[in-house]
């Protein structure tokens, strides 16, 4: 990747790249997306010791389960949810807890259909990711640190009655649904900024709905820098993580000797900062870059779909 100059390729054009190869669709069987993350897993970065794993999160499955006060005793919800991954361009299926006891690091790409609730009574897919390492979850939405009531809430259009329904919450939905998840999996998670990314949002910019390639760059970049990634989770400084992901010329290594609330300050003023002046090219360039080099020929020509 360091030697791969990508193009400039126009919004157009490059979305319709990744719908023909499959980036941003939500089927598994044959995606060529998906073959290709794995074939990279298995060659580029085989020396990690981490596992890469697909989970369908459908928040209308989940969300109003996760609100009635009967969860509170039975925490039952996630008890089959499954995981998807390849291996020779087959996907398999296996229950998440199994992956999870197993006690390796794990990369996990969330696809959340009905994620949210629109204007035209139709539900918008959205998609997130979390690495589990040592019995932790850290987990990174590419909306960022959202605030406000609209957020903390989930619509449901009722048919019968012909009304807009809604489940509130205390925190964000998404990070309700995590928490819920983890619980269920004996896995810690915290809302702080050690396991959740907590600043602005990746996609402020982003008028095309490419939330999808985040969490594809955020994993091909952690595999890219394992040991040092691992390192800066270990210290909670997940902030510094998605800081060196997405501005390459920052030097996290000098601030080893600033105290972890410093360090986890200039890394937010950081990134805000580099958000607000890239505007909408932050977004075109992650799908060039990542799109543009997983569809090279000499990567492609050597998987056999």
């Amino acid at each position: 990747m360091e030697s791969y100059k990508p193009r400039n390729n126009k919004f157009n054009y490059i979305l319709k790249k990744a719908s023909k190869v499959g980036f941003n669709q939500s089927y598994y069987i044959d995606n060529r997306a998906l073959i290709t993350y794995y074939y990279l897993k298995k060659t580029l970065f085989k020396n990690n010791d981490s596992k890469l794993l697909i989970v369908n999160l459908d928040f209308k499955k989940y969300v109003p389960i996760i609100y009635k006060d009967k969860y509170q005793e039975d925490k039952n919800a996630f008890n089959n949810i499954l995981s998807y991954w390849f291996q020779d361009n087959i996907c398999y299926e296996s229950k998440l807890k199994d992956e999870i006891d197993t006690g390796k690091t794990i990369f996990i790409l969330f696809d959340c259909p009905n994620y949210g609730y629109n204007w035209d009574k139709t539900y918008v897919t959205h998609s997130t990711c979390a690495i589990i390492h040592k019995k932790q979850c850290y987990y990174i939405n590419p909306h960022g640190d959202l605030s406000g009531e609209e957020v903390c809430k989930w619509y449901k259009w009722n048919e019968k009655t012909q009304k807009l329904n809604y489940y509130q919450f205390d925190q964000t939905v998404d990070r309700m649904v995590i928490s819920s998840l983890m619980e269920e999996m004996n896995i810690s998670y915290y809302f702080g900024s050690a396991n959740t990314y907590c600043g602005l949002a990746l996609q402020s910019f982003d008028n095309y709905g490419c939330c999808f390639i985040f969490p594809v760059a955020i994993w091909f970049e952690f595999e890219n820098n394992f040991e040092k990634y691992i390192d800066l989770l270990e210290k909670g400084l997940l902030m510094s993580v998605i800081e060196h992901i997405f501005i390459k010329n920052t030097n996290i290594n000098s601030r080893n000797r600033l105290p972890i609330l410093i360090q986890l300050t200039i890394s937010n003023k950081n990134l805000t900062q580099y958000i607000n002046k890239e505007k909408h090219r932050l977004v075109k360039n992650t799908l060039n870059k990542y799109i543009g080099y997983m569809t090279q020929k000499k990567i492609q020509e050597k998987i056999n779909y």
